[in-house]
């Protein structure tokens, strides 16, 4: 699963001080031992080992990703030599044509509603078998944004082997991001996340400015990092680096959907 990062220069899976595009935290401690087999699978797979901590069910890797333990127990097998694509998980929202139901925990301010409003307005002018909606109750909603000081800047997951969206997006309140358009493109991003997208650069996160760079790491036996036909390579002179699924981005950016992620979510949904 997955999160974001932001510093001054730099904000959007995570922040300076790191964030996360993935999960809940109130199960996150930092004085818990993390398994060596969980350190060394994930070494294997390309993430950094350092500042892993656990986090719920799992672990936050790189402030940005996360893991269950089911998940870094198994053993990774053979890495995929990446270039500058759209890439998905394994599991995806199924039973589509569908709509989806976003609920905004009505603690949070009013920028983060707003934010909300676009970021949904951007995936609808899609032509999707995704639509979504953001609901005023609770009760019955597919994904629901909550704050959560204890993440960099916001966090949210993958999918389900069920094909539902991943539910949980958390928001950190206190971030330094005081403007609509780039919430809206972190709200976007983690909804992403929450239908199967995976970071644009996940390869190396130096593409988006990521303090320390480093790759994500790409498994044929975990959440996976499937190419999505039809968008670039970093070979191609065209390639849009300015991806709404990038992991890092600047504190007053906004990513509206490019050409190529428009590709993308067409091709998905």
């Amino acid at each position: 699963m997955k999160k974001l990062l932001i510093s001054f220069g730099f904000l959007m899976c995570a922040i300076l001080f790191l964030v996360s595009c993935e999960k809940e935290a109130d199960g996150l401690t930092d004085d818990q031992e993390v398994p060596k087999v969980v350190l060394d699978n994930l070494d294997r797979l390309g993430f950094s080992t350092d500042g892993v901590k656990r986090f719920r069910d799992g672990f936050l890797v790189e402030g940005d990703i996360y893991m269950d333990e089911e998940q870094l127990l198994s053993q990774p097998t053979e890495l995929r030599v990446p270039y500058q694509e759209q890439y998905h998980t394994f599991n995806l929202v199924r039973r589509t044509p569908r709509t989806l139901k976003v609920w905004v925990n009505p603690s949070l301010a009013q920028i983060f509603i707003d934010a909300t409003d676009s970021a949904v307005a951007r995936y609808n002018v899609e032509p999707l078998d995704l639509t979504f909606v953001r609901v005023t109750k609770k009760g019955g909603s597919d994904i629901q944004i909550d704050p959560d000081p204890s993440v960099g800047l916001a966090s949210a997951g993958f999918p389900t082997n069920g094909g539902k969206p991943y539910k949980n997006i958390l928001v950190n309140p206190n971030a330094p991001v005081s403007n609509v358009p780039t919430w809206t493109t972190i709200i976007a991003h983690e909804i992403g996340h929450c239908i199967g997208f995976r970071h644009t650069d996940w390869y190396d996160r130096s593409i988006s400015g990521c303090p320390g760079g480093g790759s994500e790491g790409q498994e044929t036996n975990g959440i996976g990092a499937v190419h999505i036909p039809g968008t670039p390579d970093k070979t191609d002179p065209d390639a849009d680096p300015g991806s709404w699924m990038l992991s890092c981005i600047g504190a007053t950016s906004n990513r509206p959907f490019t050409f190529a992620d428009s590709v993308a979510l067409d091709y998905l949904y």
